[in-house]
């Protein structure tokens, strides 16, 4: 059986962050509509997992291979533009398939000189 790249990129994902950094995501996600509840935020809170998180996300039909915006979001919200800037790279390669990691990093640095040309 064939893993999802979009599950698999989610999990990538989620082992890049900390505990401080689910606390911020799961403390700005209770401003989202429609939310996750406070139950669910605490659930998420005490799994010490952000897959956790990204599957709520996905349920609330907040997240999925087309729709990131609110995942970029919350990382800007949570302080995490490394990350924020990272989802929306590896977005714009598609989250239909497998990437490089040299391939996210390569789009990366082309919209920071796209931006910095501006």
């Amino acid at each position: 059986m064939e893993l999802d790249p979009f599950q698999v990129y989610l999990q990538d994902l989620a082992g890049k962050l900390g505990a401080d950094d689910l606390d911020s995501l799961v403390t700005v996600a209770g401003g989202l509509t429609p939310a996750i509840s406070k139950r669910d935020r605490e659930m998420i809170a005490e799994s010490g997992n952000a897959l956790t998180l990204f599957n709520k996300l996905e349920e609330l039909r907040h997240l999925s291979r087309s729709k990131c915006d609110v995942l970029i979001q919350l990382f800007h919200n949570a302080s995490r533009h490394d990350l924020a800037k990272e989802v929306k790279a590896r977005y714009e390669l598609g989250f239909d398939k497998e990437v490089p990691d040299d391939d996210v990093a390569q789009k990366m640095d082309e919209r920071r000189d796209r931006k910095s040309v501006v």
